[in-house]
């Protein structure tokens, strides 16, 4: 509800501050994809915006919005990343 994307480190143990939130999406996050490797997260959100987070500083390093129109709901409903080609697929 709230458009948030919550990380949690379970090595804390303080409920206070285990917890960091990711905001930025003004619509429901529908998918999120963890590049383990390059310490990248993917997300998107009905918002029809991908963005792309470092996970060592917990900020956005890059923003797509998607311009194209959907029919019949205008919006993304999935994510995918072809990893060998660092492609992203919406549909």
């Amino acid at each position: 509800k709230d458009n948030l994307i919550r990380v949690w480190n379970p090595f804390i143990a303080d409920p206070a501050t285990n917890v960091t939130k990711l905001a930025g999406h003004h619509g429901r996050i529908i998918a999120l994809k963890i590049l383990e490797r390059h310490h990248i997260m993917l997300s998107a959100s009905v918002d029809k915006c991908i963005r792309l987070w470092d996970l060592r500083t917990m900020k956005v390093v890059q923003k797509v919005q998607d311009q194209n129109v959907y029919s019949p709901v205008d919006r993304i409903t999935c994510l995918a990343l072809d990893e060998p080609t660092n492609t992203i697929v919406t549909w």
